[in-house]
């Protein structure tokens, strides 16, 4: 009786602790378009988890389009933001890494958006056979620009969306 009981006590901690954590929300993979959310604690280089995502098949005559945020929590220290995007690996545009400054006087999160672009046409141009048919792999980082160690909590979250040229 006692062995069924730890065992019932167990699992029922284990289920309420799965049911607390905060897991990724994602739409991935995505016939055209893609939605993902993530939030953590910054790791010992201060960056986030890298979040991915997949639209499932790169199209002629479109661009891909992605939105991006980043939230750290506060800290007066916290000199800026960077977001880093790649699509199968490659770079797009305006240009794979942004940065972004903090308010080093506050003690409010820094928060940063970007709106990331790459056309499908010239990527494929540049790597033949890497994304017309091919999934296109999102893949997405981000921290503090000091590369401090402080532990803070994050949330992270892009969109992305096929758009026909």
């Amino acid at each position: 009786m006692k062995i069924r009981y730890s065992l019932a006590v167990a699992l029922s901690l284990l289920v309420a602790s799965a049911a607390n954590a905060a897991p990724i929300a994602t739409t991935s993979p995505g016939k055209s378009s893609v939605w993902v959310d993530d939030q953590g604690t910054l790791d010992v280089s201060g960056n986030i988890s890298t979040l991915t995502a997949t639209i499932s098949k790169g199209k002629a005559k479109t661009v891909f389009r992605v939105d991006a945020t980043i939230t750290i929590g506060a800290n007066a220290h916290l000199p800026g933001l960077f977001l880093a995007l790649l699509v199968n690996g490659d770079g797009v545009h305006p240009n794979f890494a942004l940065d972004s400054q903090c308010d080093t006087t506050a003690t409010v999160a820094c928060t940063m958006a970007a709106s990331f672009w790459l056309d499908i046409d010239a990527a494929e141009a540049a790597s033949p056979g890497g994304f017309v048919g091919k999934p296109l792999v999102i893949s997405l980082s981000g921290g503090n620009t000091a590369d401090d160690p402080t532990a803070l909590n994050y949330t992270v979250s892009l969109s992305g969306q096929v758009i026909k040229k």
